[in-house]
Order: C-alpha cells, then sequence, then structure tokens
C-alpha cells in the first residue's frame, strides 16, 4: 500500500496538475465506494470464499478483515483517480467513436456471464456487478468511455504486478469452488471485474464531486 501511493502522493504536487488540491473528492469518493466493498469482502472472508495468510499481515482486524485490505479500498482508487485526472489534464483518450456502444456490449456481456454462472458467487457477484455497473453508467450518459478504457487498461498494468504478488506468494487465497478458476498468472480473472467496478464508481463519484457544470460528462 505505502508503495502504490508514494508516486500519486509526490506528483499531486506537480504545479501543471495540484493533484493535491482535489484530495477531498478522491478521498470522498473513495470512503462511499469503500462501504459496499468492504461488507462485501467481510462477507466473502466469513464464509471462506478468499481469506489471508496470517503469518503476511499486522493482525489487526475488523469486521474479520486485516487492516491492510481495508486501506486497499482507499488508496488503491486514490491512485488510480490520479491517473485519471492526469489522463483528463493532458486529455488523453482511446481515439473512436465506437466506445459507447462497446461499453454497453461489454456491460451486456459481464451481466449475462454472471448470470452463467450464478452458482459461484464471486463469479456471480464480480461479473454480474461489474456488467451491471456499465450498463447503468452508459444509460446515465456520465462517463467519457474513451477516456475511462484508456484509464482502465493502464491501471491493469499496476494491477497485474500488485495483484500478482499478494496471490503469488499468497497474502491473499481464494476458493476455487467460488470462481471459475481461470487465472492470469495466480489472479482470478474474476478479480478484473471485481477492480472494474471499484474504478467505474471511483472515477464518476469522483468527477461528480469536483465538477462544476451538471450538464459536464465525465
Amino acid at each position: 500500500m505505502l508503495l502504490s501511493v508514494a508516486g500519486p502522493l509526490a506528483l499531486s504536487f506537480d504545479g501543471r496538475v495540484n493533484f493535491y488540491k482535489k484530495w477531498k473528492y478522491a478521498l470522498k469518493a473513495g470512503i462511499i465506494v469503500a462501504i459496499p466493498f468492504i461488507i462485501w469482502d467481510s462477507i466473502f472472508t466469513k464464509n471462506s470464499f478468499w481469506g489471508f495468510t496470517s503469518e503476511r499481515i499486522l493482525g489487526i482486524k475488523w469486521m474479520e478483515l486485516p487492516i491492510e485490505e481495508i486501506s486497499f479500498f482507499i488508496i488503491i482508487p486514490f491512485c488510480c483517480v490520479f491517473i485519471a485526472e492526469l489522463l483528463s489534464f493532458f486529455n488523453y483518450q482511446l481515439p473512436g467513436k465506437f466506445w459507447d456502444k462497446l461499453s454497453l456490449l461489454i456491460g451486456i456481456g459481464l451481466f449475462c456471464i454472471g448470470i452463467r454462472f450464478f452458482n459461484q458467487w464471486y463469479s456471480l457477484l464480480s461479473f454480474g456487478l461489474g456488467g451491471l455497473s456499465i450498463i447503468v453508467l452508459f444509460f446515465m450518459k456520465a462517463i467519457n468511455w474513451n477516456r475511462f478504457w484508456l484509464l482502465y487498461l493502464i491501471h491493469l498494468i499496476p494491477f497485474l504486478v500488485v495483484n500478482g504478488f499478494l496471490t503469488y506468494y499468497p497474502v491473499v487465497w481464494y476458493n476455487n469452488a467460488e470462481n471459475l478458476g481461470i487465472r492470469i498468472g495466480t489472479i482470478p480473472i474474476e478479480d478484473t471485474s471485481y477492480s472494474l467496478i471499484a474504478l467505474s464508481w471511483n472515477v464518476y463519484l469522483y468527477e461528480l464531486f469536483k465538477r462544476k457544470k451538471p450538464s459536464e460528462k465525465i
């Protein structure tokens, strides 16, 4: 967590972006999105759908969750929102006019996958809610999908590094009876959709809190 947040914290004071002035929006969004994720995480941990290796955590827990896991839901979205702010400032986005429609198709596809594997709780909720999140945000017409999918692709780089480290040792373990058993290295494929849910709502709320004109698209 410390290594992940070090870069965004240091670069927050760059005179061009001045991200430190927007910390309150990022933290507010992170806390709101963290609440349902912590509840979800706690229920899954209590039911051994996943868990944590006691030798590799501090041992301080709340709602059955290590303090490191709880901090994860604030720190990692903060880092992702920082990347989103950079992309917005420099006006970087994917080219093409098809990303809106493609987003809807991705949302429907993920939702259908979740329903198809309804007997595996992690697959059902990660894909189902991931798809539903994209569908809802699509019809809200509040997301710049060209920029969002570029953000998602960029975030996969640190996601694979950090999550790969945590699942390799493992710091975090998964009950394969509740997922598809498909891995990216040691990372369950469901984690990519789990991250998609958190990323999409954090970015949406962050932009909602800081924008000046309600009619503006995120």
